[in-house]
């Protein structure tokens, strides 16, 4: 019987050492998690604050040039005619102001480069891609003249008639 005794007594002081070795290892872990998250990027929500991550992207805008544009060529010793409807599209607010305010111009400039360019060509993908490009340019550099920020970010057909 006083082994039985012995045995249950020593038994209470092995799990309790067990325990606390138990404990100490599990709040060395806590500690050392704390202190790396505090050191390696525990700090980030400050940095979030003070710059976004990532800019908003607006809607886009479409805007109609109002009025078809027509273009006569001679082609092949015959009068030919181009009719084009065109819309443009943008994010901006102020350059659909801007645009509509100088649609006299813009009008202008692009009725003088369609007039410009091969009607043959126009009867091709390239020589059609090759007219959107232009009248984006066209667009784009009357309104960096007129000093508005900002750019139209694509210009398309609504209608195009070649004949």
């Amino acid at each position: 019987m006083a082994d039985d005794t012995a045995a249950e007594a020593a038994t209470p002081k092995k799990s309790k050492k067990l325990v606390i070795i138990i404990a100490v290892i599990v709040l060395a872990l806590l500690a050392g998690g704390g202190a790396a998250f505090f050191l390696l990027g525990g700090d980030d929500s400050a940095d979030t604050s003070a710059e976004p991550a990532e800019p908003v992207r607006q809607p886009a805008i479409y805007t109609p040039i109002k009025d078809p544009f027509i273009i006569n060529y001679s082609y092949h010793d015959r009068d030919r005619y181009m009719q084009v409807t065109l819309n443009t599209m943008t994010r901006e607010p102020a350059i659909v102001e801007g645009m509509n305010l100088h649609m006299p111009s813009i009008r202008n400039r692009l009725i003088s480069e369609f007039g410009k360019m091969d009607f043959e060509a126009l009867q091709t993908d390239d020589g059609r891609v090759k007219l959107l490009a232009t009248a984006k340019q066209v667009i784009n550099s009357i309104l960096t003249e007129e000093k508005i920020d900002g750019s139209v970010e694509q210009v398309l057909f609504m209608n195009l008639v070649l004949q």
